[in-house]
């Protein structure tokens, strides 16, 4: 899409440009807006937490846990009662 007319931006002419304004006009212009974004962003963070809350009580919570941690009392029966099958003497081979 390559032209050859030179771009002209729309700041380039006078009429498309905003008046000058004094200082005193600019902090009023500006007083509010800091908040505003603030509470944009306030909102989209309260967003995100309420969808991570979510997912975590009603898809992760439900489904348990995935393993025993280290230590555990019923980790250590069940260790206990494969040592003991492994003590028990192993079947014999017959020769054939």
């Amino acid at each position: 899409m390559a032209t050859d007319e030179p771009h002209h931006s729309a700041a380039a002419r006078p009429e498309h440009v905003a008046a000058p304004i004094g200082p005193e006009e600019a902090a009023e212009a500006l007083k509010n807006g800091p908040i505003g974004a603030l509470v944009v962003a306030s909102i989209a963070v309260a967003l995100l937490f309420i969808g991570w809350m979510a997912f975590y009580f009603l898809l992760f919570l439900p489904r348990g846990r995935l393993a025993e941690p280290p230590g555990n009392r019923c980790s250590e029966r069940s260790r206990t009662a494969s040592s003991r099958n492994r003590s028990s003497p192993a079947p014999k081979a017959t020769g054939r």
